[in-house]
């Protein structure tokens, strides 16, 4: 158990350059520096989710014990305690005398005693890849109805989802959460409406006075249970960009500032895909900083199209034509020229005897001497595969 100590005091600001963590769980060495777009690959178990947790622990440290307090946990300044409360059962084994965390440069000697700024309010929201989990009987879980080894990030965020929807009455027109023009762009409910769920709206439905999720279409209604596995997986992820979007002149939600998602492709068709790419991209436009991790190539191909678009000062009509927009509103334009002055950077997450240690693959040229860069981080190995033994075959046929 490390000593008590006293932990430095932490700036929260979207001025923040960057994470380093070192020997903690899989990870050797993380240095992630952070732009507009953030994203991370990498092969499973490889410390991705749990260098997104600790960007949240770092800015969030106050709201989080006020939240654990709120519902009866206590972790003082015993570490391992913390580590367990936190990441999960058993998690406290991922720290060594040789761990370390740091922001900006700044040392965290004891992570559990971390004091952050004075304001008890949360800058960083969650998206989790468990997401499918947070609904149960097709609604959104209490922070107590977890076991006691489950992640902080799961319950926090399956309670945010519930107390979202907390007073919410099944019989007036805020129950109806999609589509609903009073809630996303007119371009964005059309693609998912296109891509995901066809004829059927997303509403809250009341069956012996308990509250649930259904998808409802001409004459029957749809439970949670017998959803497919990819509106299962998008829903908890639509209901929070829904939310983190709001409209009416509202440009960003409270005190937010930082957008976490983990995997948003789990589920969905490519085009399904391409529908929450954009969305994505409308947080940048108004100002949150978005980090994501993926296994999806698509992603990355999206960071390579716009970065291409920006450092070349290309014709925001590749983006619409990318996003298969003809023709697009005045708010759409406006969202997509603000977008073509946003960064990104792209980290991959690269096995060594030690652990898994960053590399940053941000130009993803496929052309690189670096295979790993070359294959974007192994998301293009297969295809580059698949590829080379079609083009032999038909050499020696």
């Amino acid at each position: 158990m490390a000593s008590r100590c006293d932990s430095p005091r932490i700036n929260k600001d979207t001025n923040l350059k960057n994470i380093k963590i070192y020997n903690i769980g899989p990870v050797k060495e993380a240095n992630i520096k952070f732009a507009d777009l953030t994203v991370l690959v990498g092969p499973q178990a490889c410390g991705k989710s749990i260098t997104l947790q600790w960007i949240k622990w770092l800015l969030d440290a106050r709201q989080i014990r006020t939240q654990w307090m709120e519902h009866g946990f206590e972790t003082g300044d015993d570490l391992n305690e913390f580590l367990d409360l936190y990441f999960g059962e058993g998690m406290h084994t991922s720290w060594t005398p040789a761990s370390s965390v740091l922001l900006d440069n700044r040392p965290i000697p004891n992570p559990a005693t971390l004091k952050d700024r004075k304001q008890n309010y949360k800058s960083v929201i969650i998206v989790p890849a468990q997401r499918v989990i947070t609904l149960s009987d097709g609604w959104p879980r209490n922070f107590l109805n977890y076991s006691s080894g489950d992640p902080y990030m799961v319950r926090a965020f399956s309670e945010e989802l519930r107390q979202r929807f907390e007073g919410k009455k099944e019989s007036t027109k805020e129950n109806h959460l999609f589509p609903n023009p009073d809630r996303l762009r007119q371009e964005h409910r059309e693609q998912l409406q296109a891509t995901v769920f066809g004829e059927f709206t997303l509403k809250i439905d009341k069956v012996r006075s308990q509250k649930r999720l259904v998808l409802e279409g001409q004459n029957t209604q749809l439970p949670y249970m017998v959803w497919s596995a990819g509106q299962r997986e998008l829903v908890p992820l639509l209901l929070t960009l829904s939310w983190l979007l709001p409209t009416g002149g509202t440009t960003r939600r409270d005190a937010l500032e930082w957008v976490i998602i983990e995997e948003p492709e789990m589920g969905l068709h490519p085009r399904a895909i391409t529908s929450v790419l954009l969305m994505i991209l409308e947080l940048l436009s108004r100002g949150y900083k978005v980090i994501i991790s993926t296994h999806s190539p698509q992603i990355l191909e999206l960071i390579w199209a716009m970065e291409t678009i920006r450092k070349h000062r290309g014709d925001i009509q590749a983006l619409f034509k990318l996003f298969a927009m003809p023709t697009p509103s005045q708010n759409m334009q406006n969202m997509m020229h603000q977008i073509t002055t946003k960064k990104s950077c792209v980290y991959y997450y690269q096995k060594t005897e030690a652990g898994f240690v960053t590399r940053e693959i941000t130009h993803l040229n496929s052309d690189a001497s670096s295979a790993m860069e070359s294959s974007w981080g192994g998301l293009l190995h297969f295809s580059d595969l698949a590829n080379e033994v079609v083009a032999d075959v038909m050499a020696n046929s």
